[in-house]
């Protein structure tokens, strides 16, 4: 009953062109006021700020848009364009220096950063104006029901909120395109098989030559894992607010 609520509401609401962040707020209120049925209002209205706080103390969800902004910080301050420009000076003299430079500059982004959506987001800034397309391609395994997975549109975030302003429009079907590629979009395909954990590419396609940007999960403990050193990281540390980049700093 309350998922018909949730659901009817949304629709409803989205027919006669709400937001949809009202969409999403108002079906939730009617979800929670069925499923509160016959107890006192205050009661039920009482549910709302601990929903909010628990919501609020999601590490994933805080993560997003504080890597986003990192992405965009190092970007205004000159610190993408320097760090290439370093990058660039120590093995762009080399044979295919353009591959040598990404991966050396990955490998300091992700040390400054601690997050592979602001490595995405800031080398973004500096390929896209080159000529680059961007495509993401997520491949999970055949019981994940939702597509493209939440990191995927995630990295999309980054990089089009990050950097490109969000002019960029994502693109998940060509299937009824007869045409050449629109130069600002982002493509988001998914590959659902077997028992793929989890596996991201982040593609960056010029003339002549492809970046790619690739992460591989193959097995769940890693999760579990992290998870765990997590909790050692924080037994023994004071109240406060701790980022996923202070664990990865502590074991460096």
């Amino acid at each position: 009953m309350v998922g018909i609520v949730l659901l009817g509401i949304f629709v409803l609401l989205l027919a006669f062109g709400a937001p949809i962040a009202v969409c999403l707020g108002m079906s939730s209120l009617g979800a929670i006021l069925v499923q509160g049925a016959g107890k006192p209002l205050d009661a039920i209205m009482s549910v709302l700020p601990r929903l909010c706080s628990s919501a609020s103390s999601k590490f994933v969800l805080l993560a997003i848009p504080f890597f986003i902004t990192a992405g965009a910080i190092m970007n205004y301050a000159g610190i993408s364009s320097r760090l290439l420009d370093l990058a660039d000076g120590l093995v762009g003299h080399l044979t295919g220096g353009l591959g040598h430079v990404n991966i050396l500059l990955s490998v300091l982004m992700g040390g400054v950063s601690g997050s592979a959506a602001a490595d995405a987001s800031m080398e973004a800034k500096i390929l896209v104006p080159a000529g680059f397309d961007i495509e993401i391609v997520e491949k999970h395994h055949n019981r994940k029901l939702d597509a493209p997975s939440g990191t995927a549109l995630a990295l999309a975030d980054a990089i089009n909120d990050g950097v490109l302003d969000g002019e960029y429009e994502y693109k998940y079907d060509r299937s009824q395109d007869h045409k050449k590629r629109e130069k600002k979009e982002i493509g988001i395909s998914a590959v659902r098989g077997g028992t793929i954990v989890g596996d991201h590419d982040v593609i960056f396609a010029g003339t002549d030559e492809v970046i790619t940007f690739s992460h591989t999960a193959y097995s769940r403990a890693i999760f579990g894992k992290g998870a765990i050193q997590a909790a050692k990281y924080l037994a023994g540390k004071p109240a406060g607010f701790y980022h996923m980049s202070d664990v990865i700093n502590a074991q460096v």
